[in-house]
């Protein structure tokens, strides 16, 4: 299959996207967690103030997002969200490639991440893309994972 897809810098515009792209891509853990994950709750007009908050669309149609935090050593990859009907497509191979085109574009020679233990194969496909377990921390009731990929 071989699809036009691009990268662009989300504006204003993009909020209610994001927002309702992010709540769509994680709704299948609100059983697992017992509540909505940390990025449907996030205010993204809030976050494009100090975020890189960028679009993937595919075939000109936004399809899916990435957050993406840098400091001065470190980018966190806040969230991933793929809308559901573009998903097990490659687009978030497609999105992580992008978090780590733009580490190296910027020098930053580490990526962090973190996911709950209850999402599983979240942890097993971030495990195949090269990342390790750092650290786990508890949080609402059940740990969170820190992952991280150096360069």
């Amino acid at each position: 299959m071989n699809m036009e897809r691009r990268m662009r810098s989300a504006t204003l515009e993009d909020v209610p996207f994001i927002s309702e792209c992010t709540r769509r891509a994680y709704s299948g853990y609100v059983p697992v967690l017992g509540r909505p994950a940390r990025p449907v709750t996030a205010d993204y007009a809030e976050m494009l103030m100090h975020s890189c908050i960028s679009i993937l669309e595919v075939e000109r149609i936004p399809a899916g997002l990435i957050v993406l935090q840098t400091e001065k050593n470190t980018m966190l990859i806040y969230s991933v969200a793929v809308a559901p009907e573009y998903q097990h497509q490659g687009h978030g191979g497609f999105l992580m490639r992008f978090a780590e085109e733009e580490a190296g574009r910027l020098g930053i020679p580490e990526i962090r991440l973190y996911t709950n233990t209850l999402m599983t194969a979240n942890i097993e496909i971030y495990h195949k893309l090269g990342y390790r377990e750092v650290d786990r921390e508890p949080y609402k009731g059940s740990v969170l994972v820190h992952m991280q990929k150096n360069f």
